[in-house]
């Protein structure tokens, strides 16, 4: 852990203190999944999209910090933010880009048009339908079509990827998603559906989540969590994300070029401030 910046360590995460004073039982299985995804994300995401802003762990970290901020003045207030409430954002924020990690037989898939065409999981788009887009056709170089294709396909696709991802890591470790004391109730489902709809429409959101649900004895909104984890997404946008060190040591042109250079001109890193019962989230 020494050669692990401070503040990319789980404890330090404010939904993590929280939980801990609460000596919850969830605590434990969700710091096996955030030691899991860190790894996955530091080695897979940059292979794959070398030329994207950063899709890590520190994302992560800042997505739930945000959630955190934006809740705080409800966390003890009864009968809003329960328990399960902050396990599914904290789990939401590790997971809800784990579908950016990708490995070789999935691009070569992809490249050639049968990536999960044999199962019910079948995305909608191919990536030979993504090469028609406008700003790929422009790319000279056939090779470059092709890789950039396959990074705006993976990209687009991501949320359902991150579905998938955790559906997979359910059947393969049934307890991490657990309801305690009980064998096989869970919230894996719910909290797969709140990963993809961070790259779907709001009008998704209420139509595959529900506003309120009840497990065991947990009480908690699966809506309210989808919403949570879009908003701080939308609010991880300044240099953070797209360090000078990176930039210029990738150089990235096109589309790409005006993705990163978005994320430079957000000056301000707090972006939330709380005025009496007025909630004040901004970016200038």
């Amino acid at each position: 852990m020494s050669n692990i910046k401070k503040d990319v360590q789980f404890e330090n995460i404010e939904f993590v203190k929280v939980l801990k004073a609460k000596e919850s039982p969830f605590l434990h299985y969700i710091q096996v999944v955030f030691e899991n995804a860190r790894e996955l994300m530091a080695n897979r995401t940059p292979y794959a999209f070398p030329n994207y802003t950063l899709h890590n762990i520190e994302h992560s970290i800042r997505i739930a910090n945000y959630m955190y901020d934006i809740v705080i003045n409800q966390l003890n207030t009864p009968n809003t933010i329960g328990e399960l409430d902050i396990v599914i954002m904290l789990y939401s924020a590790i997971l809800h880009d784990i579908g950016m990690v990708v490995n070789d037989e999935e691009v070569e898939q992809i490249r050639n048009n049968n990536y999960l065409i044999d199962t019910k999981n079948k995305y909608p788009i191919q990536v030979s339908g993504i090469k028609n887009i406008d700003w790929i056709k422009n790319i000279e170089k056939e090779e470059e079509q092709e890789k950039f294709a396959i990074q705006e396909y993976i990209r687009r696709m991501h949320g359902f990827r991150s579905k998938l991802y955790i559906e997979t890591l359910h059947i393969e470790q049934k307890n991490l998603f657990l309801i305690p004391s009980f064998s096989t109730l869970n919230f894996h489902e719910e909290l797969a559906l709140i990963c993809q709809s961070h790259n779907e429409s709001y009008d998704w959101i209420k139509k595959n989540l529900k506003e309120e649900q009840i497990k065991g004895e947990y009480k908690y909104s699966p809506q309210f969590c989808a919403c949570m984890l879009r908003l701080a997404d939308i609010l991880d946008i300044d240099e953070r994300r797209a360090p000078s060190i990176l930039l210029n040591s990738i150089n990235p042109q096109g589309r790409n070029k005006e993705e990163w250079l978005q994320h430079r001109v957000i000056q301000n890193t707090n972006k939330i401030i709380h005025k009496k019962a007025l909630l004040i989230m901004y970016r200038y």
